[in-house]
Order: structure tokens, then C-alpha cells, then sequence
């Protein structure tokens, strides 16, 4: 019997994890709270991330048909109210798409001409190109976009993460101080002041996305 290659290896799926869960993005809220983001992250593992994941890895072994979210809102409580679902989760892309990839168009204007930042036509021609690009490697199927998974989490993520640790041992082991007190009081925050939930708020959003793998 021939079997067909996957089109989705284990290593493409570990990838698309990292993308959506995994991120730069989190590092300046981490590098202002110190020590007591290590709070917040167990705990908003353990109240959110391990048990979203345990329920997107039942739900897609139960119904392991194309679909994700909507089949498993659909076969719950009806057609009706998975259109909703799919529609709310559509609709919420719509909005993030063009936030995150204004962030990266400002981002690459920095390394250019910070002026950039203030072009419009600038900003709308990377956006608008960014967002159509993903979209035509999408629409050539999994294996281009596995690919295109793989290369950007290793160089948008994992790369850049080894490097700020890197760096930073190496600043430290210089003998320069370091911009926060490493003290074991510190790991535990001051939860009577409401702004310290600010940063449970950053951890929780940190995790979205496990349910994506279940999808795939």
C-alpha cells in the first residue's frame, strides 16, 4: 500500500505554534514588570493556556474533520451559532492583520528612515503587500505554507530570541548592572495595586492561539 506524504509534519506543526503563541511582542511589558512576569506566566498557564489546549486537543480528536472552531461550536449548539463563531473569529483577523503588519512596516521603516513611519503610502503599500502575499503562498496549499511557517518563526522568532539572551549574558557578564533587581521577593507582585493585572491581561492574550494546531 502507498502511503502520501504528510503535508504538515510535527516540525511544521511545532512551528505554527510558535508564531501564534510565541512573540517578540510581549518582551517590553516582561522587561517592565521584572521578575513578577514569571508569576503572571504560571499562572496564566494554568488557568487558561493548559486547559484551552487540553480542551482544543479533545474537541479535534472527537471531531477530526475540517473546520475547527466551527465544527466544534456547530455540533454543540447548531449551525446558527457556529456561523457566529466563525464569523466573530473572521471578523477579529480583519482587525489584527492590519495592526500587526502597520507594526512591522513601522518596524522595518526604523531600520531604514524613521520618517517612513509617517508615510501613509508607505505603510499602506507594505501592509497591502504583506497581507496579499501571505495570502497567495495560502492559496498554494499546506506545504508552501508550512514552509513559509518554518522560515518565519526561526527567523522572526527563534533567532531573535537566542540573540536578546545572548546579548544580554553578555551584558550582564560585562559587568553592567542589569535594569531590574533579580531578588526572589520580587517574583510574587503587589496584587493590591489594580495595574498589576495589567500585566495578567498581557500574558493571557500572550497565549491565544493554541487552538490553531487543533484546527490544522
Amino acid at each position: 500500500m502507498i502511503t502520501s506524504k504528510k503535508t504538515l509534519s510535527v516540525f511544521g506543526l511545532a512551528m505554527i505554534n510558535v508564531i501564534a503563541i510565541d512573540s517578540l511582542r510581549s518582551l517590553p511589558i516582561n522587561a517592565e514588570y521584572g521578575l513578577s512576569c514569571i508569576f503572571f506566566y504560571i499562572l496564566a498557564a494554568l488557568v487558561f493556556f493548559v486547559p484551552s489546549a487540553l480542551v482544543a486537543a479533545e474537541l479535534a480528536t472527537a471531531w477530526p474533520e475540517t473546520g475547527g472552531v466551527y465544527v466544534w461550536v456547530r455540533e454543540a449548539f447548531g449551525k446558527k451559532i457556529g456561523f457566529i463563531t466563525i464569523w466573530l473569529q473572521w471578523f477579529y483577523n480583519i482587525c489584527w492583520y492590519p495592526t500587526i503588519m502597520s507594526l512591522v512596516a513601522a518596524t522595518i521603516a526604523y531600520c531604514i528612515n524613521p520618517e517612513l513611519v509617517d508615510n501613509k503610502t508607505y505603510m499602506v503599500t507594505v501592509i497591502m503587500t504583506l497581507y496579499w502575499g501571505c495570502t497567495i503562498i495560502n492559496c498554494l496549499g499546506m506545504r508552501a505554507s508550512s514552509l513559509l511557517s518554518n522560515i518565519t518563526a526561526i527567523a522572526g522568532t527563534l533567532i531573535p530570541m537566542v540573540l536578546v539572551i545572548v546579548l544580554s549574558t553578555i551584558w550582564m557578564l560585562s559587568g553592567h548592572p542589569p535594569a531590574n533587581s533579580f531578588t526572589w521577593h520580587k517574583i510574587v507582585p503587589d496584587l493590591t495595586h489594580a495595574k498589576n493585572l495589567v500585566t495578567l491581561t498581557a500574558m493571557l492574550y500572550g497565549f491565544i492561539g493554541i487552538e490553531m494546531s487543533a484546527a490544522h
